[in-house]
């Protein structure tokens, strides 16, 4: 998957989980996420409107 806006936009990876917690670009709001695994060994977390499919 691609990461398509915020801090880590353009950078791909692999979904590890489903989350409800804050993400990395929205620190101060709780919300419905992935765990993502990204190709650079980092994993982070971003909302489920920050990524789209790989394809």
């Amino acid at each position: 998957m691609t990461i398509t806006n915020g801090k880590y936009a353009g950078r791909t990876g692999t979904v590890d989980s489903n989350v409800h917690q804050r993400a990395v670009d929205f620190p101060g709001e709780w919300s419905n996420g992935y765990h993502v695994n990204l190709d650079s060994d980092e994993t982070i977390t971003v909302r489920w409107d920050q990524v789209e499919a790989a394809g």
